[in-house]
């Protein structure tokens, strides 16, 4: 059985992300993490000093794992495969993912990110100032889209919701649309939504 002595830093912070990753957000504590260590929980502390660090030290490492490509002969598909990439990372790690979006504090590592995104815009002619806002665009996009990924878009209960709500009546257009509307591809969705900044950003190229 793990002891105290055998924890690390990094050994306290994967087991974090398998529980999250296994069980969600809220099985994240310091009692369930050190019941999967199998220590007692007053032994992470040595390591983290409260659960607040302990989450920053997972969003490190979380965001230090997104694979950035090298820079291409063609911006766009650098700015796609940094955007994909980042978002299979939300996939492999959900409930880390989330605990990412819903930290309040920077870590180190995401800058990775914004370096890659920013780099490729201005590698493409943007101005720094262009440049920036195409690059916080691209992240609430990426970041909200995963996270209704993560958390369910439509479930069955939302769906039972719809129906009895939205009438040909009251909601005459939506109504018509429900069945497009309840049906999710997420893949196509997102690919949609990459075209959709890639090609606008291009456009802005051009005027």
């Amino acid at each position: 059985m793990p002891t105290r002595a055998r924890l690390t830093h990094d050994r306290i912070v994967d087991a974090a992300i398998k529980l999250v990753d296994e069980e969600g957000v809220d099985a994240f504590s310091m009692r369930n993490l050190a019941a999967q260590l199998g220590v007692d929980a007053m032994a992470i502390y040595h390591h983290h000093k409260n659960k607040l660090a302990l989450t920053h030290a997972l969003v490190q490492a979380l965001m230090a794992k997104c694979e950035l490509p090298s820079p291409s002969a063609d911006w766009r598909d650098d700015f796609r495969a940094i955007c994909r990439n980042f978002r299979a990372l939300a996939h492999k790690h959900p409930g880390a993912f989330l605990l990412y979006v819903y930290h309040e504090e920077w870590a180190a590592s995401e800058f990775n990110v914004f370096e890659a995104l920013l780099e490729t815009l201005l590698r493409a002619g943007f101005s720094q100032k262009s440049a920036v806002r195409s690059m916080r665009m691209t992240l609430m996009f990426i970041e909200g889209f995963t996270e209704d990924e993560i958390n369910g878009w439509m479930e069955e209960e939302d769906i039972a919701e719809l129906q009895d709500v939205v009438t040909a009546d009251n909601l005459p257009t939506l109504y018509s649309a429900l069945a497009e509307f309840v049906a999710y591809d997420h893949e196509a969705e997102f690919e949609d939504g990459l075209n959709v900044l890639v090609n606008g950003f291009e456009a802005a190229l051009r005027c």
